[in-house]
Order: C-alpha cells, then sequence, then structure tokens
C-alpha cells in the first residue's frame, strides 16, 4: 500500500520525491501498531538515501516524523507498541 500511495504520487500527481516530498502530509487515521507508518518512514528513508545526503538523511527522516507524519490510535496498547516502534527505526 505504502509502494501504490508512492507511486500514485510520483506518477499520476507529478510529485517526483512521492512521499519524501517536504509537502506531502501523511495521516494514519487508525494506526494500530504502526506497520504504515513504519513502512512509510522506511520509503521516505530510502528516498532520502537515494539523492545522496549522506548523514543528514537522518535530520530529515526525524524532521517528516515530527512535523508530517500523523498516525490516531484509541486504545493504550497499540499506541504504546507504534511509539516504540517509531522511535527504534529513528534511533
Amino acid at each position: 500500500m505504502v509502494a501504490r500511495v508512492d507511486a500514485v504520487l510520483r506518477e499520476e500527481l507529478g510529485i517526483a520525491e512521492g512521499l519524501a516530498d517536504p509537502a506531502v502530509f501523511i495521516l494514519d487515521p487508525c494506526c494500530g501498531t504502526g506497520a504504515y507508518l513504519t513502512e512509510v518512514l522506511r520509503l521516505i528513508k530510502t528516498r532520502l538515501d537515494e539523492q545522496g545526503l549522506g548523514s543528514l538523511a537522518g535530520a530529515k527522516l526525524k524532521q517528516a516524523a515530527l512535523e508530517r507524519v500523523f498516525g490516531f490510535e484509541l486504545l493504550p496498547a497499540p499506541y504504546v507498541v507504534v511509539h516504540l516502534q517509531l522511535g527504534l527505526l529513528l534511533q
């Protein structure tokens, strides 16, 4: 699903960087344990690495996670899991 959304952004909407574009915001309205959000951040990291940013890619990934990737979860247990997963990914 993440790859398909990225492809639609790039191919059909003309957003060259896809999900990695700073103007693209991601919202997961029922994120559960965060599998979708984790894959979104992995894809953004891949795109940033392709740009040859080196160590700056990590900072840009963190900025994307803080400013443009959002997820909502009502239950506390899945929320803790997604928080842990995203923290480990960004580490």
